[in-house]
């Protein structure tokens, strides 16, 4: 199985489980976060077979700026403001080929791997409800800068955590992608040559919304510094994506994501 482009609002979900409180911070001196782990995914969007992936996300600050990584995607905060966050996005997709379990999906064109370029914008919230709680509204869109699928994603979530007490902090996200007709037919299409090879019935695929994505995380903090971080994100497919045969003949509209793995303040 390989990771593919629509891991993107998965991985980007990994941050929500950034503790609020890390290492204390010195101007001079980069502070952060990093989340070593594995999870589970479906082996291509859609699918009902499921595979074993690399959980990596992690942040480093630095005089107010921020480069945080989340799975394959970079994300600078160029803003140096606290009301708002802001800046370049950078993301590979690894495409799709012939290495997943479904015998059809298997036989049709392969997906080469493609750089995403786009922009991100984000809106945080300091205690809302409570102390040491933090709500965002986050937005970003991504275009493929080789020939992959040639099209532009477009996502929008929100994201809450708070500390239940010092030694666990929990957080829910919901969030939903918008890709137009270049990216859902390249995913979720089948043309006239996919069919023959395949046996799937055509299918072209509009552009629209095509998931709406469920996450709840945890943090559990071992010491000061250091604990375990998890991650369950539910994905439910909706329009012309969830139509495809790819998922209403070879897949499943429900998709899962889960991931644990060991963090590190610093």
């Amino acid at each position: 199985m390989k990771v593919t482009s629509y891991l993107l609002p998965a991985l980007l979900s990994i941050s929500a489980t950034a503790p609020l409180h890390a290492a204390q911070s010195d101007d001079n001196k980069p502070s952060g976060f990093f989340v070593l782990g594995a999870g589970t995914l479906p082996d291509y969007e859609g699918s009902n077979d499921y595979g074993y992936i690399p959980f990596i996300s992690g942040s480093v600050s630095y005089k107010g700026y921020d480069l945080s990584l989340a799975g394959p995607t970079f994300n600078l905060n160029v803003s140096n403001n606290d009301a708002i966050k802001y800046g370049p996005s950078l993301s590979y997709s690894f495409g799709r080929d012939d290495d997943v379990d479904s015998a059809a999906v298997s036989r049709m064109t392969e997906i080469d791997g493609t750089l995403e370029v786009g922009a991100f914008v984000s809106f945080p919230f300091k205690e809302i409800m409570m102390p040491h709680d933090s709500f965002s509204v986050d937005f970003d869109v991504l275009t493929d800068a080789g020939d992959a699928h040639k099209g532009t994603l477009f996502n929008a979530g929100t994201s809450y955590k708070y500390f239940l007490n010092k030694a666990l902090q929990l957080g829910a996200s919901l969030s939903t992608t918008y890709a137009d007709s270049n990216y859902t037919q390249t995913y979720f299409g089948v043309d006239a040559i996919d069919a023959s090879l395949s046996g799937l019935p055509e299918y072209n695929a509009s552009a629209g919304f095509k998931n709406i994505n469920l996450g709840f995380n945890s943090l559990i903090r071992l010491s000061e510094t250091h604990g375990i971080s998890g991650i369950i994100r539910y994905k439910r497919l909706i329009g012309d994506a969830a139509d495809s045969p790819l998922v209403a003949q070879e897949g499943s509209e429900n998709q899962v994501f889960f991931g644990v793995g060991y963090f590190q303040t610093f």
